[in-house]
């Protein structure tokens, strides 16, 4: 199957680059969408009756369990949005990037004297829990649920919910059953995440604690993540049926108030083709997560009368070079890296694979944020300039023979190789592209489709050779992943989110600064000398912010695209139909 997608998307990457979007599914839109199974308790909502507000959401994939991080990698696009139909913690995101309250009555800032930072280095946060703050059981939410929610996250014996920033905590502890106080054994700027989907959402100790205590091993089979989840969000459970759907319906006591819609059900959709069909006929409101790709919506929405597009910029696509053992070794040499960025048009990459909503990664920070502009100034830009990059390459050494394809002094054709998972549409399509693009100045490219099943195969996925492009997100607070403690090496069984595996002195201690400097404006100076780094030394090329879009109907209002660290379920209570 997927050396047929390789030979068919070569095929396409040796015509203009506008041929890269393949369009497949329109044949398929007459596809029904899957029936419910059989055999199972519980069925699909009834008709709601005419006071009734009610909305159908989609999910693309087959999730087992409603918490996204024990979910299998491939059973859903992104259960995070789902999850956040039915919870919330402490803090939230918005659609703006800035952190607001929810199950806490205000967020920590130095401002309102709730994050001190002392002179040894150590700092401490405090969170008042609001009284308003229930579990869907009526349980009062309490600063109990929250130290329970922290010995879970620091279980070893629970990898899949372990979070490594917790090792930064001194301790985390409950004076009253509504404060929280963590200390921290030094500054972490993203200390206020804590207690949010970001840094795991609070766990019930009522009904958790018992099973986490009596048998680890069993802990995942619980009931709790599917089918008798309890969250403290604007909608609670009502059923779930594996396979088919969920029912939600409004928690009257939702922290910030009754939401405006009564009644949700969210369809488990395996495929995008039914979802598309679901779309177009009505009986679907909103896609949640990533589902369609852009090629599809952007087709959807030039034939949907009832519904909209709306985009978000959210992860950007990016080369990753080999720096540990590459072939051929040149690719470690920044300037060889440099003459290859010239040597792709990203413009048309960005109009074309994204249909011009986003636009080329120059800076990592997305334009969305508030510190683009300000690390802007500092950021290197490498035009397209296919004379440039091979004069570039020729300094290197290499001399261009008869038939325009560069060569050592030994004669050997200059090669490099390049990966992308078929996991998303966009990753393929722009290795293609690139690869033409360096063939055409001049340098041979071996191109590879990773089939998804390698995909999580770490140490294949560690050991590419020259190049890997990916899909990965652009937060800031993912940049901890590329520290040289986080490379992926045989010695740590390749664990880690260094995916290009570099390591540099200058560039750790930049990361390490940046993640203890709370204060903002010399925070932000920090960012600018990472966004500097990046640009002048390229362990990371980025090729064009990813435009992620949700499809709406037009009766639903107030929601939105997924955006910076913002999914769409951030605001659900706020949804509303006409």
């Amino acid at each position: 199957m997927f050396n047929g997608l390789n030979r068919e998307m070569k095929k396409s990457a040796r015509t203009p680059v506008g041929l890269l979007v393949l369009v497949g599914w329109l044949a398929a839109l007459g596809c029904a969408a899957p029936a419910a199974p059989t055999g199972q308790q519980g069925s699909a909502a009834q008709p709601a009756t005419a006071q009734t507000k009610h909305i159908t959401v989609a999910v693309l994939g087959d999730p087992p369990f409603i918490y996204t991080k024990i979910n299998p990698r491939g059973t859903v696009g992104s259960a995070d949005d789902m999850v956040d139909l039915l919870h919330v913690g402490l803090t939230h995101v918005d659609r703006a990037g800035v952190r607001g309250p929810r199950l806490a009555s205000e967020v920590p800032t130095a401002e309102n004297g709730l994050w001190q930072i002392f002179p040894d280095g150590r700092m401490q946060l405090t969170w008042k829990i609001d009284p308003k703050a229930h579990w869907h059981d009526g349980t009062p939410v309490t600063a109990e649920d929250m130290v329970f929610t922290a010995k879970v996250v620091q279980d070893r014996d629970l990898p899949l919910l372990r979070e490594r920033v917790y090792d930064l905590i001194e301790s985390i502890e409950a004076p009253d059953s509504r404060t929280v106080v963590s200390t921290w054994k030094q500054p972490y700027i993203e200390a206020d995440a804590l207690f949010t989907y970001a840094l795991a959402l609070p766990f019930p100790k009522h009904l958790l604690e018992a099973a986490h205590n009596e048998d680890k091993a069993t802990f995942f089979d619980h009931p709790y993540w599917n089918t008798e989840f309890v969250g403290a969000g604007a909608f609670r459970l009502k059923e779930f049926v594996r396979s088919s759907h969920m029912l939600l319906e409004a928690n009257p006591d939702y922290v910030l108030g009754r939401p405006k819609i009564d009644q949700m059900e969210v369809k488990f959709i395996p495929d995008s083709n039914p979802l598309i069909t679901s779309l177009l006929a009505g009986t679907v409101d909103i896609a949640v997560g990533r589902n369609i790709s852009l090629d599809q919506a952007v087709q959807v929405r030039d034939q949907w009368r009832n519904g909209r597009m709306d985009i978000g910029l959210k992860s950007w696509h990016v080369l990753y070079p080999q720096f540990v053992n590459p072939n051929p070794e040149v690719v470690a040499d920044v300037r060889f890296r440099r003459a290859l960025l010239h040597g792709i048009d990203r413009e048309q990459l960005a109009e074309t694979l994204v249909a011009g909503f986003s636009s080329v990664a120059h800076n990592y920070v997305n334009p969305q944020e508030t510190e683009h502009q300000e690390t802007d100034r500092n950021v290197a830009r490498y035009e397209y300039d296919v004379r440039k990059a091979q004069q570039m390459i020729e300094e290197l050494g290499y001399q261009r023979g008869a038939d325009g394809m560069f060569r050592g002094g030994s004669g050997q054709p200059l090669t490099v190789s390049m990966d992308a998972t078929g996991a998303l549409d966009i990753p393929p399509k722009a290795m293609f592209a690139v690869a033409d693009y360096w063939r055409r100045m001049g340098v041979e490219v071996e191109t590879s489709v990773v089939p998804i099943q390698l995909s999580t195969n770490r140490e294949h996925m560690s050991t590419f050779s020259s190049f890997q492009v990916s899909q990965n997100p652009d937060s800031k607070a993912y940049l901890t992943n590329f520290h040289s403690s986080n490379t992926p090496l045989p010695s740590n069984n390749f664990v880690g989110g260094n995916s290009p595996r570099y390591q540099n002195a200058q560039w750790d201690s930049l990361l390490e600064r940046y993640f203890t400097t709370v204060p903002i404006r010399e925070r932000t100076e920090v960012l600018s000398q990472i966004v500097a780094h990046i640009s002048d030394q390229l362990p990371l090329m980025g090729l064009f912010y990813n435009a992620e879009p949700t499809m709406i109907n037009n009766r639903l209002q107030n929601a939105w695209a997924r955006a910076h660290e913002s999914g769409q379920g951030r605001n659900v209570h706020e949804w509303e139909v006409k």
